[in-house]
């Protein structure tokens, strides 16, 4: 979806693009998967960070 963003309209962007992916690591076995992938709160986060910027 970023990179969309960036190709189209990069100068009409008030904010830097933000990426919320899974951490960089090698992708752990399925017990800690949920720990690895993004989350709600994250992705939340993000937008709160972008949504602030100025």
């Amino acid at each position: 979806i970023a990179g969309r963003i960036a190709e189209r309209g990069l100068v009409s962007l008030l904010a830097p693009i933000e990426r919320v992916a899974g951490w960089d690591t090698v992708m752990p076995l399925y017990r800690l998967e949920q720990q690895y992938l993004p989350s709600e709160a994250r992705i939340l986060a993000a937008v709160r960070r972008v949504l602030a910027y100025q």
